[in-house]
């Protein structure tokens, strides 16, 4: 189960925002897969845009379930909003792992993929696909 704050509330986008920016908004979820798009679930998450502040900016929740290595957990922060073309991404660093993340806006999809040292598998990759969640 991931969890997320009990004060969860999702804002409407402001209507002057441009269409592809206002699509980030609302709750996602989606299994982390290791290595490849073929090996066992690393741990299930769930992305929350609950705030667009600008065409630039974004409030998030960031919410994992418990996995062999770490507590189930959730975030709040704000994340950067990167926009190239008609391509929007959402990014931040995690302050657990300093790692990166990158989330793509694919059609209602968000995408992520990040690389991490492993003490004992050195580096690893993990993918994420987000879909659309009550």
């Amino acid at each position: 189960k991931v969890p997320l704050p009990d004060d969860l509330n999702i804002v409407l986008p402001d209507s002057s925002l441009p269409e592809n920016i206002k699509a980030l908004s609302g709750k996602r979820g989606g299994e982390w897969i290791a290595n490849n798009r073929s090996r066992s679930i690393v741990r299930s998450s769930v992305l929350v845009v609950e705030k667009i502040l600008d065409e630039k900016t974004a409030v998030i929740v960031y919410g994992v379930s418990e996995s062999p290595n770490s507590k189930a957990g959730f975030w709040r922060m704000e994340a950067e909003i990167v926009s190239m073309d008609k391509k929007v991404m959402l990014e931040w660093i995690s302050k657990a792992t300093t790692r990166k993340f990158s989330f793509r806006l694919k059609g209602d999809k968000l995408e992520c993929e990040t690389t991490m040292q492993h003490p004992r598998w050195g580096e690893l990759k993990n993918y994420i696909t987000m879909s659309r969640i009550q």
